[in-house]
């Protein structure tokens, strides 16, 4: 009997290409593999075929690396070359590497408004921070293990609420749109900061996992999510402009 996990089940459907998972009956496939064939629409088809592109568990114990494509092996992983999962090596520069950094120092950049708010004594403001910041952690760990980014709330707000509100600041803020300038004062320079931040993430997950011109698209729930943080961090500055945060 094998084990098929989810680390096998991302080799079949990554490096084989394959949209159909085959084991045999005699197989156990693991709940989180299930998952992952759900979430990605693949096919789970038990037959009595060896797939050549699963790693057995005890070559992975031995230390056996394999690149994205499948073609190149290594007994040791080379220091310009990091996981992109499981036993799959990539190049340092690769697309889903470069957004993951961005990621970290995005999450870095949070900690640090947050100590910036403790402080300042600007509670309401370090509590809204620390959504975001569970909010962004959740997505580097979603992409790292590559699951799926459940749908939840970002300062009690829906996708939809995030947006109608960021978008119409008139309407919910009795302002226009903030231009931002030095003389809106350190807080509200800080969170335009995190906010051109969350954007530049949008920009590097696409380029992580759209090709074809958006034509094929992985990751969706993640750049959906990704979308949501800049437009929450947008309302954070539409509060400090109307004075929502206070000292204290």
């Amino acid at each position: 009997m094998e084990v098929v996990d989810e680390n096998m089940v991302r080799q079949i459907h990554l490096i084989g290409k394959q949209d159909e998972i085959r084991v045999n009956q005699r197989d156990y496939v693991t709940q989180s593999a299930r998952d992952y064939i759900r979430e990605k629409n693949l096919s789970l088809v038990i037959d009595d075929d060896e797939n050549k592109f699963i790693r057995p568990s005890l070559e992975l114990a031995a230390g056996k690396y394999v690149s994205e494509s499948g073609e190149r092996e290594y007994d040791e992983k080379p220091e310009y070359m990091t996981h992109l999962y499981g036993n799959v090596l990539v190049m340092k520069n690769h697309p889903r590497i470069i957004l993951r950094g961005k990621l970290d120092s995005f999450i870095a950049s949070i900690m640090e408004m947050q100590i910036f708010a403790e402080k300042k004594k600007i509670i309401k403001l370090k509590n809204d921070i620390n959504e975001i910041l569970l909010f962004a952690q959740q997505i580097l760990k979603c992409e790292v293990k590559n699951q799926p980014f459940e749908e939840k709330k970002l300062l009690n707000y829906s996708e939809e609420e995030l947006r109608e509100i960021s978008h119409n600041p008139e309407k919910y803020f009795g302002r226009g749109h903030i231009k931002i300038s030095p003389t809106h004062g350190e807080v509200e320079i800080k969170l335009n900061l995190l906010r051109t931040q969350a954007r530049e993430l949008e920009i590097a997950a696409v380029t992580a996992f759209c090709s074809n011109e958006g034509q094929q698209c992985e990751g969706k729930d993640l750049l959906k999510a990704l979308n949501r943080l800049s437009s929450a961090i947008y309302i954070l500055m539409l509060r400090n402009s109307c004075k929502q945060y206070q000292s204290g």
